[in-house]
């Protein structure tokens, strides 16, 4: 998988006449680390689209296509627009979709992730002439869920999304039709009668794709998302973007791994407990696995998933050290990713533990 990203994002300038404007911005395709540029060829389409008012519909004002092909760093954007109304506020949408039929969301499915993963900038008008350096995924859940997602422009690797996060996103939006043991597990845990007030806990959440996510799709959960002072932020603004109903139960709390449970998590009994991502750093290994072991010790019945992108060999200190710890792996899977042909392929590799009973 890879992601479109502005390395320049939006800017606009009036013309002389003052009756159409240009805007130009400067994008990349990379995967999600930001450390291998998309090395296939793709069709870009990018639309310049004015923002909806109230219920109405966000359409594109003008389209091009450009090629991306291998070997290539940067493209850049540039659209001349007519306006007819100045108080206007636009976005440019960029995706590898047939510029013939727009779609605001990028659908996704487990047996169907996105090779190239749209992204949407933020709104910016004649007042405002550039946007914010944020990027905006839209996803439409297998469900028909709506999911919007901001993340950095900057490369920052706590406010972005991860391979991991986007797939066991999809895959909980999906566990009620899968028929594997770890969807079982899921809907065992997520689904039945006595599940009502369903307990959910993620950890590592950066931007949110996950818990905002299982918070769409389960309104009924309380979804605690966790990380870093740093994440708060674009966290928040996430949560904010989910639909009252749903938003409503999910909130955010600052947890380092290597200190005590905040208290309200440390006396909370958990049904499910989420990881993305968060097995790629050795080093913090041991502080992640004392955080679980302590979360999972007030249930046997506390249900932690691990997606990861398995990315270096250091990363099976973790699972040494919660095997350690008495958690007991009951399932797994791995998911493979979309990939460029004659290009070696990747995975999600989702696992499943439980406290070992004392």
């Amino acid at each position: 998988m890879h992601y479109i990203r502005f390395l320049k994002t939006p800017s606009l300038t009036v013309n002389q006449s003052r009756s159409s404007v240009v805007i130009e911005a400067l994008i990349t395709i990379t995967s999600d680390l930001g450390d291998e540029l998309f090395p296939g060829h793709v069709v870009i389409t990018s639309s310049v689209v004015a923002e909806a008012h109230g219920h109405g519909q966000e359409k594109p004002m003008e389209q091009r296509t450009s090629a991306w092909k291998p070997g290539m760093r940067v493209m850049p954007l540039k659209h001349q627009v007519q306006l007819d109304d100045r108080k206007i506020s636009m976005r440019l949408h960029v995706s590898h979709q047939d510029g013939q039929d727009f779609d605001q969301c990028c659908r996704v499915s487990i047996d169907d992730m996105p090779l190239v993963v749209p992204a949407w900038c933020g709104p910016f008008s004649i007042e405002k002439q550039s946007s914010d350096r944020i990027v905006e995924r839209r996803l439409q859940l297998p469900g028909g869920e709506h999911v919007r997602i901001q993340e950095e422009a900057a490369e920052s690797i706590a406010r972005h999304i991860w391979d991991a996060g986007f797939v066991l996103a999809t895959y909980l939006s999906q566990h009620r039709v899968l028929t594997d043991g770890l969807s079982v597990l899921l809907k065992t845990t997520l689904d039945s009668p006595a599940s009502r007030d369903v307990k959910v806990l993620e950890l590592g959440s950066g931007c949110g794709v996950v818990g905002t996510s299982l918070g769409t799709i389960l309104p009924r959960a309380s979804v605690t998302l966790t990380d870093l002072p740093e994440a708060r932020d674009v966290v928040e603004d996430n949560i904010m973007l989910v639909d009252p109903t749903s938003r409503k139960n999910m909130s955010f709390e600052v947890l380092r791994w290597e200190e005590a449970l905040p208290p309200e998590i440390q006396k909370a009994v958990y049904d499910v407990v989420l990881l993305a991502d968060c097995t790629y750093n050795a080093g913090s290994a041991p502080a992640l696995v004392e955080t679980l072991a302590a979360i999972a010790s007030r249930s046997c019945q506390t249900l932690i998933i691990v997606a990861t992108k398995p990315r270096h060999p250091s990363e099976s200190i973790f699972f040494e050290l919660i095997e350690a710890a008495g958690i007991q792996l009951v399932e797994e899977l791995s998911i493979p990713l979309p990939s460029v042909s004659g290009y070696a392929g990747t995975t999600v590799d989702m696992y499943a533990f439980r406290q070992g009973r004392q």
